[in-house]
């Protein structure tokens, strides 16, 4: 079994007083001592049809904080033409540019300033997979989240596509995608969590996962295809796990990681590179 770890031990919405997780040497040290490749929440081989699904392939697209993930040569190897790879760690994009693959960039960038690396709309789809619930985490994190999700609008092209994949629930996360993206239509994946992300919760915090039978196809292990519910809006959503006290509950929130497609609008006028129709991936 692929192992797996949690990114965080305190709750993914309260900021913590260790600003690690927003700090280049962290990272540096982290990669130094173990050079290795991981993956947070899912390999590509869980993940790779939503991502084919839902992100434009002909179009650039930029991969935030990537530290040593392996998602972006299973995007190559399904047809993306170019993936633009960043991190706020020298170290670990170092250890990338040692082994290229065909249409992959390596860049070291904070997610939070990008001015001076990417113009406006330079790309037609951003991924994430866990980067914002990383600088979440940390002192000063909510603020630093809103940076953050202002420098993803303006570096996506109007109607692309900024693909979230996270811990946090709908109300949770639409307080900062609200307040960094203006313009913008959201739909939501509920993501089955794999079992082994379920054995490391337990034994860090003695949580038994509810396992509602709809969430257990695909989810033995981290690389396995994974079959997800939607796509929701994001009050769908929110309703569904129980956010919404007017609506019955279905999905224990618990057992899953949700992907937010996050599409910028667009003027009529303005010239519009073309794109995928919505996000409509395999269903469970």
């Amino acid at each position: 079994m692929v192992p797996v770890v949690l990114p965080m031990q305190q709750p993914v919405d309260q900021p913590s007083a260790n600003p690690g997780y927003s700090h280049a040497c962290y990272w540096d040290n982290r990669y130094s001592s173990k050079p290795t490749t991981f993956d947070w929440f899912f390999t590509y081989g869980a993940i790779g049809g939503v991502l084919c699904s839902c992100l434009p392939k002909d179009l650039p697209c930029l991969h935030v904080g990537c530290g040593n993930s392996t998602l972006q040569d299973g995007m190559s190897k399904d047809g993306f033409l170019s993936v633009t790879n960043v991190d706020i760690s020298p170290v670990v994009i170092d250890q990338l540019r040692l082994h290229p693959t065909h249409g992959n960039a390596y860049d070291v960038v904070d997610c939070r300033d990008m001015q001076d690396k990417y113009s406006d709309g330079s790309f037609g789809g951003v991924l994430d997979k866990g980067t914002l619930d990383a600088v979440l985490c940390c002192k000063g994190g909510h603020a630093d989240v809103v940076k953050y999700c202002k420098e993803v609008s303006r570096i996506l092209a109007p109607r692309g596509i900024f693909l979230l994949i996270s811990l946090g629930t709908p109300k949770a996360r639409a307080k900062f995608l609200d307040a960094g993206m203006a313009s913008w239509s959201i739909e939501v994946l509920l993501l089955p969590k794999p079992s082994g992300f379920y054995q490391t919760e337990a034994m860090i915090t003695g949580r038994q996962p509810s396992r509602d039978p709809e969430s257990r196809a695909g989810v033995d292990r981290k690389d396995a295809p994974v079959r997800m519910h939607g796509p929701f809006s994001m009050a769908e959503a929110s309703g569904l796990i129980g956010e919404d006290p007017d609506v019955t509950a279905k999905f224990d929130p618990n057992d899953y990681f949700f992907a937010y497609v996050c599409r910028k609008q667009g003027s009529a006028k303005e010239k519009q590179p073309e794109q995928q129709q919505a996000c409509q991936p395999e269903q469970a």
